[in-house]
């Protein structure tokens, strides 16, 4: 096994082996927190004001090394390509052994050539995570509209007959493991009128809007994303104000019941929660 780096378009395997690019120990992992403090008014000592959590810095220390198919200055240009892939700030993943992942950037690089001449080229690769948690792999569950329980005649009836029409509800079970709570991915695709993602005990996201039978709605409620888009493109004022927040999406590990209702002819409409697991050490 390997750790994995990916930025933007490039990929770069941090092996064990004395070929290519391998680490050369376990990885330094160095949490913060922001603290605001101030002196205590006429006393000796200080106080402590709003203590949040910050991100978390990851060292690892890398040997670049020819291998059966590259040359030493391959293998080290490779480190450095998938350092600088992508646009600036543009989140990466890092990942574990474990097959668990830190989302961030690699922020800074420091080359030490002192071993060029004999074909070592090693280096301290710094990766800045957004938060202090690792992900585990995504888990998918998905909900389909079934036809509602309504409509329909009772007999003996009485001409003019009227037939009445309800918004298509499912729900089903959405299981979170790991450590600590996380939020979830959403996406809604159509066709539908007016989709309600309810979360029973946690909060309802209602939307304003119509999906056609190809479009796709995504709702990222995790807090370095917190935007909702339709078919790849920001969506301003689809989420009502009389619905939840976002941010109030968050899913403690267990089991949490989904409801997806709206207005669906076809009963075709369906819901996709996908939850990658947030434990607290790779």
């Amino acid at each position: 096994m390997a750790w994995v780096m990916d930025a933007g378009d490039r990929r770069v395997v941090l092996g064990g082996t004395l070929e290519g690019l391998g680490l050369m120990g376990f990885p330094r992992v160095s949490r913060m927190v922001s603290a605001e403090s101030y002196p205590n008014p006429r006393g000796d000592g200080r106080r402590f004001g709003r203590v949040t959590r910050g991100g978390q810095s990851v060292s690892l220390e890398v040997e670049a090394r020819a291998s059966a198919d590259l040359s030493f200055d391959e293998v080290a240009r490779s480190l450095i390509a998938g350092w600088r892939a992508g646009p600036p700030g543009q989140l990466g993943t890092l990942t574990a052994e474990s097959g668990r992942s830190a989302y961030g950037i690699p922020l800074e690089i420091e080359e030490d050539q002192q071993n060029r001449l004999f074909g070592i080229g090693r280096a301290v690769l710094s990766f800045e995570a957004v938060d202090d948690l690792w992900y585990g792999p995504e888990e998918e569950t998905v909900i389909r509209f079934a036809p509602p329980v309504s409509g329909g005649l009772r007999f003996p009836a009485r001409a003019p007959f009227r037939f009445k029409s309800a918004p298509s509800v499912r729900n089903g079970a959405v299981l979170v493991s790991g450590d600590l709570p996380v939020h979830p991915v959403f996406e809604v695709r159509g066709p539908v009128t007016n989709p309600e993602i309810d979360v029973v005990g946690v909060g309802k996201l209602i939307f304003k809007t119509f999906l056609a039978y190809d479009q796709t709605l995504v709702v990222d409620t995790r807090a370095w994303a917190r935007w909702v888009k339709r078919d790849g493109a920001a969506f301003p004022g689809a989420l009502s104000s009389a619905g939840a927040r976002l941010s109030d999406m968050v899913l403690s590990p267990g089991s949490h019941r989904v409801l997806l209702r709206g207005f669906d002819p076809t009963n075709t409409a369906e819901l996709r929660v996908r939850v990658a697991p947030a434990f607290t050490s790779f």
